[in-house]
């Protein structure tokens, strides 16, 4: 009897021991752009890269060949005139999106916040170029329009909390 109780124990410690063993903390970066005025964090073992292009301000955080998280500013009302509200907006960009994609259907849209402005998340399945995707934008105004996106290339879910981290810590610097 107290063989196996010891043998129970010996069991969990080892267990435990194990886990902690294989679990590694990753510091987190901080992205700041004073021209647009805003910063976040990004996991550290993430590469970033920043275009402004026609209009639109992009920073690429990228997990490859995993996952990548984008920050769409877009700066030139050329693209975007001043939409009234989020939801407006929201439905440009939903346009958008069918009009480069296929099959696009939403599978999830709900009103959130970022930096306490009101927001709305989207989480859409498409076809683009004959492969199935899956993708979640939060999209907000501040004195441009944003657009926060999740595009994994592997397993939806295996950087899902890295997309949270990085969209939940989008940062005003005037605020």
């Amino acid at each position: 009897m107290k063989r196996g109780i010891y043998i129970a124990i010996l069991s969990v410690v080892l267990l435990v021991v194990g886990c902690q063993q294989g679990t590694t903390q990753i510091e987190n970066k901080v992205y700041t752009n004073t021209e647009y005025g805003f910063q976040l964090n990004y996991p550290s073992d993430w590469m970033v890269h920043e275009s402004d292009d026609k209009g639109i301000l992009t920073i690429s955080f990228e997990k490859r060949p995993e996952a990548f998280v984008q920050v769409w500013a877009y700066h030139d009302s050329v693209y975007w005139p001043s939409p009234p509200t989020v939801d407006a907006f929201c439905e440009e960009i939903v346009s958008v999106w069918k009009d480069v994609r296929e099959d696009v259907r939403i599978l999830e849209e709900h009103n959130t916040t970022i930096d306490g402005l009101p927001a709305k998340e989207i989480t859409f399945d498409f076809i683009y170029q004959g492969v199935s995707g899956k993708q979640t934008s939060i999209i907000f105004l501040g004195e441009i329009p944003y657009e926060i996106c999740y595009i994994p290339v592997a397993a939806y879910d295996k950087h899902s909390d890295d997309f949270r981290l990085i969209a939940n810590s989008f940062k005003f610097l005037d605020k």
